[in-house]
Order: structure tokens, then C-alpha cells, then sequence
């Protein structure tokens, strides 16, 4: 295929991963910061958007790790956004983030190049994203969310929608009240291969939206190898195919500590 990309098949997935973990891996955990407000920059929209999240939440029992932004996305949407090293253009697309978490960074820098953008996670996650988006965001059309305008032209639509990848059929039904699933161009998400249990029913929810034109792209920050390599190998079984972004086609901030796949029919 195009020379950044490096499939990876069953008969390999042990070597991939071996070579995915032969460098030296200085990241800490990815938690961006712990404070209850972000601010992030994007170099490529030139603006700073500010997020609330909520470390108390986190630390609560049989908590989820949406509640903070990690590391990962931050590069991840700058490389996107990067016409010189991204192969990919959203620009007009319907695109679909699984596991989004409380910020909505890529909603809110990703979301005004899309023609409709669709950000998804667990009910309990829904409403500090949703105050977040809005507090970033203005001049968009929703279904879902009462954005708030300026007086200008409206630019596209974002959506909030509750689809739980344990609950997938009610997610389904959810975010077919929002888009058409055979309208999904991009299903993207970050850091969301991190326990264990869940990646079947990510890999899952994947399969599921993910029809023969979509493209999906998963930012992973490079933690326990075992994981990785269930995710590759799940997807793998599933009938769906995965390729490794090869370093030189990512920003410098994503070559090493971080892997990012791409996944199709």
C-alpha cells in the first residue's frame, strides 16, 4: 500500500509488537494535567481552547479514564491537521470519535473542518462534554446541543451522542438518530485500548461502524504490549484489516511512546 503505512497480519502480530516496544519508552502515564481546567493550543488553528475535567471523578471507584485529557491527543490532532505529513483530510467528511472523553479536543479543533462531526462515550461522560464543545465552539448546527452563535454562518454540525461499546446496539440505534451509518466516513479515536476486558467490545463497536469506504485511525500511547497486541489481534479476527503509520509520516511528537493505526475493510 502507500509507503507510510505497514500492514500487519496474524502471522505477524508477535513481531510487530516486539518492535513497536524495541525502543525506549520514556512517557509517564499520559495524564496532559492535573488541574481541573486544560488549556491546549493547536499550532495548526491557532487557538487556544480551555477544557474542564474532573480528576475527582477519575479517582472514583469503577471510574473510566474519560474524565481527563490524555497526552496523546494533542499530537494526534496536530498531525491530522498537518497538510504537509497527514495523509488524511476531513474537510467535508462525517466522522464519528469513539470514546471522546469529557474535553472534546478533536470535536472542537477537528470538528469545524468536517461536515458533520460526531462524538460518542459512555452517559455519564456526556454532559461535562457537551459543556465543554460549547464553551469552545460557536456557529454550529446540533441536534444534540444548544451551541451557542455569534451571528455568523454556520459551519457545520457536531453532535453528542450516548453510545456505550457494551451497550452497542442501543449506541447504534443512538447515533443513527444523528447520521446514517453508510455516511460515516472517519471513525476516529485516542487512547482507548487501556483495559483489558473492554477491547472486545471496542473492537466490536469498530466492526460495526465501519463499512467498506470508512477509514478508522486509532492514537495509542504505547503502555502494557499485551494489550496492543489483544487489540491488533482482535481486530485481525474480526475480518478487518490494520496497518502501523510508519515515523515518518507523523509529527515528531508521536514517533516514539506512541502507535497509530489505521483500521478497514
Amino acid at each position: 500500500m502507500e509507503d507510510f503505512l505497514e500492514e500487519v497480519t496474524l502471522d505477524d502480530v508477535s513481531s510487530h509488537i516486539y518492535e513497536l516496544y524495541s525502543h525506549p519508552n520514556e512517557h509517564d502515564l499520559g495524564i496532559q494535567s492535573r488541574t481541573s481546567m486544560v488549556k491546549v493550543t493547536i499550532d495548526d488553528v491557532d487557538k487556544e481552547f480551555e477544557f474542564q475535567q474532573s480528576l475527582s471523578s477519575l479517582n472514583q471507584q469503577g471510574s473510566t479514564t474519560g474524565f481527563v485529557l490524555w497526552s496523546v491527543s494533542i499530537p494526534f490532532v496536530g498531525w491530522i491537521l498537518n497538510d504537509k505529513l497527514s495523509p488524511y483530510d476531513l474537510r467535508g467528511k462525517t466522522v464519528v470519535e469513539l470514546g471522546s472523553g469529557v474535553t472534546g479536543l478533536l470535536s472542537c479543533a477537528l470538528g469545524p473542518s468536517c461536515k458533520h462531526y460526531i462524538s460518542t462515550d459512555q452517559h455519564h461522560i456526556l454532559k461535562l462534554l457537551k459543556q465543554n464543545i460549547c464553551s469552545n465552539l460557536c456557529d454550529f448546527a446540533s441536534s444534540t446541543m444548544h451551541i451557542p452563535s455569534n451571528g455568523g454562518k454556520l459551519k457545520g454540525t457536531v453532535d453528542v451522542v450516548e453510545l456505550d461499546w457494551e451497550d452497542l446496539d442501543s449506541g447504534v440505534w443512538n447515533l443513527q438518530q444523528v447520521c446514517s451509518l453508510d455516511s460515516i466516513d472517519y471513525i476516529v479515536a485516542c487512547d482507548v485500548v487501556y483495559n483489558d476486558y473492554l477491547i472486545p467490545f471496542l473492537v466490536d463497536a469498530i466492526a460495526r461502524l465501519c463499512h467498506q469506504t470508512s477509514t478508522v485511525l486509532i492514537a495509542l500511547q504505547l503502555r502494557l504490549p499485551e494489550n496492543i497486541e489483544q487489540f491488533v489481534e482482535q481486530v485481525l479476527t474480526r475480518g478487518l484489516r490494520i496497518w502501523r503509520h510508519l515515523e515518518h509520516c507523523l509529527v515528531p511528537e508521536l514517533r516514539e511512546g506512541f502507535v497509530i493505526y489505521r483500521i478497514t475493510r
